[in-house]
């Protein structure tokens, strides 16, 4: 049975379909079905980099695709014929008992754009963003926007909730996927489960059994309390641990150096809390210092488990870390240090642990 949109506002409603952030039901509510909006990441084949992609080979697909980001009110060209992978800008969290069904939208497909290929179905126990497979069929290229609404589901309640659904099965590749990402079809062979965030509601996953693992490229988040905007000793450890996670090859989100007032005093509060907002939900790890009681790191830390995202703390002996930030099932890892230089030799340890590729030789 398909639902209808009195439906879904009642599964919204209770929680059983949850979308983040919430859409706005005058807009993103059809009849049957809800509209999602166009994410700002994106990635592309690098073709000039090789000459064929070979499918059993256990080549990531992320090292033959650029990821380009795209400010608000920047457009991303489809070209004819160019295969592109985007993501929503909300994620889907579904029950056991529900799958829903990706399509696109028709006043985009009169343009010639498609939004995926063959991956329409997600499964019961869905959890993440979903990646959208963008084609131009059309003969011209398209400008298309972030935020616009690009695609719509629509959602089919089971005969009974299923016994394995996505979230717990093993081979799940995808689960808690956050941005573009690329085909995984060589893990296949030998299945890594990077991330599995739940073991049922409301249950807190044992940190020895949930593996996560990074690749190159992802971006991590640094989340962390400056006591003011001329904290320098505290910036500079951040900005420390940031240059440990980029020795690994990994994108890193300092806030305070793209949303400092003291660098924009133009910002309002509003335009600071939806950049941020925005750069946690686009990545693939948070890493928090909890050394200090702040609103932010706690807020950041439940919108990480909102998201799937995992996140690892970071905190000082001497200071402890309150135990609800420490029961967060989200948190996969907790780095107990001494000096500044303990967290960061300590964080280097546990990166060379969960990051693929391991760092370049320093020159």
């Amino acid at each position: 049975m398909i639902l209808s949109d009195r439906d879904i506002k009642k599964y919204l409603e209770d929680g059983k379909i949850r979308v983040l952030p919430p859409i706005d039901l005058n807009t993103q509510l059809g009849p049957c079905s809800i509209d999602l909006r166009l994410g700002y990441v994106f990635k592309v084949f690098e073709t000039e980099r090789t000459t064929f992609i070979d499918t059993q080979s256990d080549t990531s697909s992320d090292s033959i695709m650029r990821e380009i980001s795209v400010a608000d009110g920047e457009p991303f060209i489809m070209r004819p014929g160019e295969l592109a992978l985007a993501t929503t800008y909300e994620s889907l969290e579904l029950p056991d008992d529900l799958l829903a069904r990706l399509e696109g939208r028709s006043s985009l497909a009169r343009l010639g754009i498609i939004v995926h290929g063959t991956a329409g179905v997600f499964e019961p126990g869905w959890r993440g963003r979903a990646t959208l497979e963008l084609d131009n069929l059309g003969p011209l290229p398209i400008a298309i926007y972030p935020l616009m609404r690009i695609c719509s589901f629509t959602f089919e309640t089971l005969s009974s909730p299923s016994e394995v659904p996505y979230w717990k099965r093993a081979s799940s590749k995808y689960v808690g996927q956050q941005g573009a990402d690329a085909s995984r079809l060589g893990a296949e062979k030998d299945i890594e489960i990077w991330w599995r965030a739940f073991r049922g509601p409301g249950a807190i996953p044992s940190k020895t059994e949930t593996a996560v693992s990074l690749k190159r490229g992802m971006r991590v988040y640094i989340s962390g309390h400056l006591v003011s905007e001329e904290d320098s000793e505290q910036k500079a450890l951040y900005e420390q641990i940031a240059e440990v996670c980029q020795e690994y090859g990994l994108n890193v989100y300092l806030p305070h150096q793209h949303t400092s007032l003291l660098l924009h005093p133009e910002y309002t509060p509003r335009e600071i809390y939806e950049m941020n907002r925005r750069a946690l939900l686009e990545s693939q790890m948070v890493i928090a210092y909890t050394g200090a009681s702040s609103l932010n790191v706690g807020g950041e830390l439940e919108l990480a488990h909102q998201n799937n995202i995992p996140a690892v703390l970071l905190y000082n002996t001497a200071e402890g870390v309150p135990g609800y930030v420490r029961g967060i099932p989200s948190v996969v890892k907790e780095i107990e240090f001494n000096t500044p230089q303990d967290c960061l030799v300590k964080l280097s340890e546990y990166l060379q642990e969960v990051v693929l590729i391991p760092p370049q030789p320093q020159r």
